[in-house]
């Protein structure tokens, strides 16, 4: 069973939603269905314990809005998938600090909602993938969720995870190859970065979710720009 938490405080579109929902139990994706009024009744039911494969978030919202209820999610769940639904795009941006899959403008496109939330459903349920190397210390094995990005010197690579960093030897372009079809893209000569860690893009740097900048290179710009936009980071 796939949880999912709906949170609008428009009653229509709570229950609009809802009922698109319900049809993705025609593909064989078992749903069950959360509505909540307001962003801080969704916090309550988080702090009360309970935890969804998928969160549907409005961003305007009268008390708490959507991007600040997603803070606090953040908080207590850095994995679960966020889609935001909004009347504007003015905050669209703001969603790369919470790591939104995606935002949908309402009117929300029924088969382009429910393309998205079965894409993120299946994807918890994919089986976790991992980089494998060898370094001094033997054979490594770390979750491709857990890399940051890897930095070439010459022959030694340096891989950047969210818990530290490893050195093995390596050629940055055979990486680079080797996971451009799980979420990674190369964006300088010596850097590839994983798609899911990118908060934003600027002209000359790359700015990831942990805080950390790498460069980017000129002759890479296009093809990140084109990757991010294909992982759903654009927002729009």
């Amino acid at each position: 069973m796939h949880y999912v938490a709906i949170c609008d405080d428009n009653s229509c579109d709570l229950e609009l939603l809802g009922g698109y929902l319900k049809e993705l139990r025609t593909q064989s994706i078992n749903v069950g269905i959360m509505p909540f009024s307001c962003g801080r009744k969704l916090l309550q039911a988080y702090q009360g314990g309970e935890r969804f494969n998928l969160v549907v978030l409005d961003m305007r919202m009268d008390n708490i809005n959507g991007l600040d209820t997603a803070r606090e999610i953040r908080k207590l769940d850095s994995e679960v998938p966020l889609l935001f639904v909004t009347a504007t795009a003015e905050y669209a941006l703001e969603g790369y600090t919470v790591q939104a899959y995606r935002y949908l403008l309402k009117p929300v496109d029924k088969e382009d909602f429910l393309l998205s939330a079965a894409h993120l459903l299946r994807l918890r349920d994919s089986p976790k993938r991992y980089f494998t190397f060898t370094c001094s210390s033997g054979l490594v094995k770390v979750p491709n969720e857990s890399i940051l990005y890897f930095e070439s010197f010459r022959r030694t690579v340096v891989l950047h995870t969210v818990k530290g960093e490893y050195s093995f030897t390596g050629r940055i372009g055979e990486i680079a190859e080797k996971l451009e079809k799980h979420g990674f893209v190369r964006v300088h000569k010596s850097y590839v970065t994983n798609l899911s860690h990118v908060e934003c893009i600027y002209k000359e740097t790359v700015r990831l979710d942990n805080g950390s900048s790498i460069p980017l290179g000129r002759q890479y710009g296009k093809t990140a720009q084109t990757a991010v936009l294909r992982h759903g980071l654009d927002a729009l």
